[in-house]
């Protein structure tokens, strides 16, 4: 048989790259722009945060139930008819979705969306993965965290222009043309290779993997709001360790399990995951709470907010190819210390944020943050990758991938947690040098009293309106005390992350 020309090979791999990060790139957007019209789709539907929180929460699970599948999946339809199937049905989850009639609808065509979006990122992994040579593929698994790292950071802009100016139907109706393209690319530009020998499917690992992901997700998304000593959470964390021991018996007995827990033996491998959930941590964590401080305490708009993230966003798009690059030359050790301690630096810069931080200033933690994010993501997935036989790849990329989302929804509740707590711990703190008749306050209240006198009225009036602002004050300074808090605990979380990359090594 011929072999294609070298610069017909060369081509094939850009047309993959172009084909596989459109699909990951709309997978990950689709996170981030649809929170931003959360409260639109509420008043349309009438219903409450209780209610609303399953669109989000669904699509989080069911994403995470059909990640570890993809390594079966490959091997019985090839990746090619994998990610064409895949990126069909999240199209036409999205579709459905943005004409959804009520919120039970919604999260129906959510879930479809989801399994589309699970299968999705980790197979684009994989094929972008084999399509490089092996000394170009550290630079291969760059350009794709271009596509998973910029999607985050323009979907609140991109949500809050669309939910603005047209309605939030757009947010899904957005990935439409992407979609169909995406899917006609798939089909005249993926090859398909000679698929691998397919086993029987593990149904009851599948059943109880997907019983411990769907408790434990439940239990991490509503444990803030439900109490986390509560016996709701309680009793649901429960259902998910038993689900987690029943699944590691039937994995270790059944003759052709669904996920080989024999590559955890391997060191490197087991490093790269445990550092893939503490980014995740530190990803989705810092991701969650930037908005937050920003439009919530500094009054930015979610255009404004997309803005100021933009730059980083564009960081993390220069310096993930050079990170590559680096990654295929040099022990990849190097890069990902480099990357992490970038990533930590940007963090601690953040829990220094208060009110009164410049706009310039917020964009310059955020593109420190980029340029770490940049160095991390192609020694990551790309040692990976390489820890485990040829064979394995759809597998390991599908178990790195779940593992990074878990780190990810650990990382929100446990800020999410930390955030209500550390308020509650400042608030008290600052309230004390508000005590009547203590010279702080007295020096507070008398400032305050001569605004509010500007605006009219009796003593006893002027007197309890300076109060008033004076408790608003502390109310917000103890929020920014959270948040500072909150983003410096992420920072020493991926600072001790650092021990793991001792267990890394290079492979050719």
């Amino acid at each position: 048989m011929m072999r294609e020309n070298p610069s017909a090979e060369a081509s094939y791999k850009w047309w993959v790259t172009v084909t596989t990060m459109m699909g990951a790139l709309m997978v990950v957007l689709d996170i981030t722009i649809v929170n931003v019209a959360i409260p639109n789709i509420m008043a349309s539907f009438g219903v409450n945060v209780e209610t609303i929180e399953w669109v989000v929460t669904a699509y989080m699970m069911a994403m995470s139930v059909m990640m570890p599948t993809v390594g079966w999946l490959g091997d019985a339809l090839g990746n090619k008819n994998l990610y064409a199937a895949s990126l069909t049905l999240f199209t036409a989850g999205s579709a459905l979705c943005g004409m959804a009639w009520n919120n039970d609808s919604l999260v129906l065509f959510r879930i479809l969306q989801g399994i589309g979006a699970g299968v999705l990122l980790p197979v684009s992994m994989a094929i972008m993965y084999e399509a490089f040579p092996v000394e170009q593929r550290g630079f291969a698994m760059g350009l794709y965290g271009v596509g998973v790292t910029i999607g985050p950071a323009i979907g609140p802009a991109l949500g809050g222009y669309l939910t603005e100016r047209l309605t939030w139907r757009w947010v899904f109706y957005v990935n439409l043309p992407f979609g169909v393209l995406g899917v006609l690319l798939a089909t005249l530009v993926l090859r398909q290779l000679r698929p691998r020998e397919v086993r029987p499917f593990d149904f009851l690992g599948f059943l109880t993997m997907s019983g411990f992901l769907v408790s434990l997700l439940l239990a991490l998304s509503k444990g803030q709001r439900e109490g986390w000593d509560s016996d709701y959470i309680l009793s649901v964390l429960g259902i998910s360790l038993l689900f987690l021991i029943s699944f590691l018996i039937i994995e270790g007995k059944v003759k052709n399990p669904l996920i080989e827990l024999g590559l955890f033996r391997n060191p490197v491998f087991s490093a790269i995951t445990a550092l893939a959930m503490v980014f995740g941590v530190g990803l989705f964590g810092s991701t969650f709470l930037i908005p937050l401080f920003t439009q919530h305490l500094m009054g930015y708009t979610p255009i404004q907010t997309g803005i100021v993230m933009l730059p980083g966003a564009l960081a993390v798009a220069v310096f993930l190819p050079l990170s590559g690059r680096l990654t295929d030359r040099l022990d990849p050790r190097f890069p990902l210390t480099l990357g992490i301690a970038l990533f930590t630096a940007s963090l601690y810069w953040m829990s220094l944020l208060d009110l009164r931080t410049s706009y310039a200033a917020v964009m310059g933690m955020l593109v420190l943050r980029g340029v770490g994010m940049g160095f991390i993501f192609p020694p990551l997935l790309n040692t990976a990758l390489g820890a485990v036989p040829p064979a394995k790849v759809g597998l390991a990329s599908g178990l790195l991938n779940v593992l990074r989302q878990l780190g990810g929804s650990f990382g929100i509740a446990l800020l999410s947690t930390l955030l209500v707590r550390r308020e509650a711990f400042h608030r008290a703190i600052y309230a004390e040098g508000i005590v009547p008749g203590s010279y702080g306050a007295r020096e507070a209240i008398q400032a305050l009293e001569a605004l509010a006198a500007k605006s009219g009225g009796s003593i006893v009036e002027v007197k309890a309106r300076a109060m008033a602002l004076l408790q608003s004050l502390v109310v917000r300074r103890a929020q920014v005390s959270a948040y500072d808090d909150a983003f410096l605990l992420t920072a020493v979380l991926t600072l001790l992350s650092m021990v793991l990359i001792y267990f890394v090594r290079r492979f050719k």
